[in-house]
């Protein structure tokens, strides 16, 4: 940068790390909450039409498939001030996220993808970091200390207005004994000193620093600091990121998650951008103190295709500008569920990760997320029966096109109308009900854990393509 040039986009990012919940909500734009009636000037929307040549019924089908609703339900908007970026409020189903979430937690860590733990220490078995029914899978890491801060995110030198007290109290039951901060920071300051009275030649004492979130924190019983899944960071899936030189290789790939793919395929076709490979993709895992640098995405050679990015669990402000750091940027409320596409000349835009939000006072995750959720959704795998009725179900539930009838075919509006005026989505008895789908309801057995993980975290899934007409390996 030359002499005399202001970095906005720093300065930015340092404003929005040191405001109170409620003035940073006052700053940025929250799209899911209807905010583009109140910017006009700096939100546009985007008409989403269907997916190619495919039939309405297919096209609703398969976003079933995948725990989405239909394109034709989604709303799709654009920043004026940052053209070709798209973002997609929550287009998922009410159970859609839950999955997702699961295979990020669950799935996704599995070996031979690589995460930032592999580079410090050998994982066990098959690398599953998920805590088991017992959790006693859950062993603390062999990870030095200043080797594994230098791959984590930073932290917020603040204490959050709302946060301690409120997870505090959301977690007080997975904790043996009362979180105590003062006396954590007390016995760090004087571990402190003891270092410095032995190493520095003029005995002298080190800087008070200013006490961080990360210190303060509150966290289940089983999510200790110490723990692999707490220093888990990214996750890297197809074509593994080398983080030292910036680039992709074809001898470093394993196989991109199927499911993942076809997710990305699907949701990049629907807002114009036919034939997107899922090649590429990096899991991130924040924490209440994670903060992401600002940062340009340049290591694809083929920088005209899009990036995708799904945001999962704790809401979190995204602020992006343009290809300099002297252009005035944006800061996005990105919530659970939201899809940010970036395209065009956003594809090198500036971006970041100032702040990830508390959860609010009534809630340890958001709404979207609850176990509620995961028992009232019909999903694709839900079928309809006759002469059963199950008292799970009730008449406010939320009805999905996708879900399969007895003879196979899937709910149309014709079945969802009749199925609510006969009672057969209620508890009422009826000729006709629906059987709870295996999937969703085994998770819900042990949602509760992935509670306590997300009531701390977030979770983003970023997917690339690598390879294009304009590049190959070896050419």
């Amino acid at each position: 940068m030359a002499n005399g040039e202001v970095d906005v986009f720093k300065e930015s990012f340092k404003l929005l790390k040191k405001l109170s919940v409620q003035d940073l909500r006052d700053k940025v734009i929250d799209l899911s909450s209807g905010d583009s009636d109140k910017h006009p000037s700096e939100v546009g929307v985007l008409d989403v039409h269907s997916k190619g040549p495919s039939s309405e019924a297919s096209v609703w089908e398969e976003a079933s498939v995948l725990g989405l609703r239909p394109p034709q339900e989604w709303r799709v908007y654009t920043l004026k001030r940052v053209p070709g970026l798209l973002v997609i409020p929550n287009p998922f189903q009410p159970c859609g996220q839950h999955h997702w979430i699961e295979r990020c937690l669950r799935d996704y860590p599995l070996k031979p993808n690589i995460c930032n733990l592999d580079a410090h220490m050998t994982r066990p078995g098959n690398g599953q970091l998920w805590p088991t029914a017992d959790k006693s899978n859950l062993h603390p890491s062999c990870i030095d200390p200043q080797a594994s801060n230098a791959a984590n995110s930073s932290c917020v030198e603040e204490d959050y207005e709302v946060s301690h007290d409120i997870v505090r109290k959301l977690n007080a039951q997975h904790r043996k004994k009362p979180y105590d901060h003062d006396v954590t920071h007390d016995q760090d300051q004087s571990s402190l000193k003891d270092i410095a009275s032995k190493t520095s030649p003029l005995n002298k004492k080190p800087p008070i620093k200013k006490r961080k979130l990360c210190d303060q924190a509150p966290l289940p019983a089983w999510l200790s600091r110490d723990t692999m899944l707490y220093k888990l960071r990214w996750v890297t899936l197809g074509y593994h990121y080398d983080w030292s030189s910036k680039e992709y290789s074809p001898q470093h790939r394993s196989t991109f998650p199927l499911e993942l793919g076809q997710l990305s395929s699907f949701v990049m076709e629907a807002v114009g951008f036919s034939g997107f490979t899922a090649e590429a993709g990096i899991v991130n895992y924040y924490h209440l103190d994670s903060t992401l640098s600002g940062h340009t995405d340049h290591s694809e050679k083929d920088l005209s295709l899009p990036l995708l990015s799904i945001s999962l669990g704790q809401s979190a402000v995204f602020l992006i500008g343009g290809q300099s750091k002297q252009v005035p940027p944006v800061p996005l409320l990105l919530n659970s569920g939201d899809i940010v596409i970036m395209s065009g000349s956003s594809r090198l835009a500036y971006h970041g990760v100032p702040r990830v939000l508390p959860p609010s006072h009534t809630h340890a995750v958001p709404w979207c997320l609850e176990k509620e959720q995961l028992k009232n959704c019909v999903c694709s795998r839900t079928e309809v029966r006759p002469g059963k009725t199950l008292s799970e179900f009730e008449s406010s539930m939320t009805v999905c096109k996708g879900a399969r009838k007895e003879d196979g075919n899937a709910i149309n509006d014709e079945d969802i109308t009749k199925g609510m005026n006969d009672g057969q989505f209620s508890t009422e008895d009826s000729d006709c009900a629906l059987v709870v789908c295996s999937v969703c309801s085994q998770l819900a057995k042990s949602w509760d854990t992935f509670v306590e993980y997300l009531c701390v975290s977030r979770i983003n899934i970023n997917v690339r393509q690598v390879v294009s007409e304009k590049f190959k390996f070896g050419t």
